[in-house]
């Protein structure tokens, strides 16, 4: 890989702030480094006009390896730059299979799929007891129902559901059947 551009900024470093900014940007595909020299500039554009997701899927523009070529030939390298690109491609491979397993992991060997589980159930819920209203529940619960149902949504529903359910209402949903809902909801399980 091209060690320095003329600027003295890495090419690595120019494709990390590109991959960066796509990420952030969300998957905003035509930026270009400001501080990138000339000669790298094609390999650049070229990419960006093909899409930085494709990049690290490993479709790159040929410009890469002409670039890389120009590089090599500066300092009398044997090398070539097709090589460079094929081991690139093979490089982002195994970077975006290690970010694949890595989600993998955090979603399937971890809890996380318990609490990514379950928001549409909570939802209804929510709406349902927007819908009951405060009814026979004691005043200090009125603020609740003072709000919209989506800032509901971020905020626990066991307060509601248990003081109901302490007073006999009667419930025929997913979380009266469903003992992880209640035990993700915080809800005491039901006997």
């Amino acid at each position: 890989m091209a060690a320095r551009d003329a600027h003295g900024t890495s090419l690595a470093y120019s494709l990390i702030q590109v991959l960066r900014h796509w990420q952030i940007r969300t998957h905003s595909e035509d930026f270009i480094p400001p501080q990138l020299s000339p000669h790298l500039y094609p390999a650049f554009a070229s990419q960006a006009h093909l899409g930085w997701r494709q990049f690290l899927e490993g479709f790159l523009s040929i410009e890469w390896s002409r670039v890389q070529a120009m590089y090599y030939a500066s300092i009398g390298s044997q090398r070539t730059g097709q090589q460079w690109a094929t081991n690139l491609s093979k490089e982002l491979w195994k970077l975006v299979h290690g970010m694949w397993l890595h989600r993998n992991h955090a979603l399937h060997e971890t809890p996380a799929i318990d609490f990514l589980s379950g928001s549409d159930q909570l939802r209804e819920a929510i709406l349902r007891e927007c819908r009951i209203g405060l009814d026979t529940l004691p005043p200090v619960y009125s603020p609740y129902f003072q709000t919209t149902p989506d800032i509901l949504f971020k905020q626990p529903i066991q307060g509601q559901r248990s003081a109901r359910e302490a007073s006999d209402y009667s419930y025929s949903d997913d979380f009266t059947l469903d003992p992880a809902l209640r035990t993700w909801t915080g809800l005491p399980i039901l006997k």
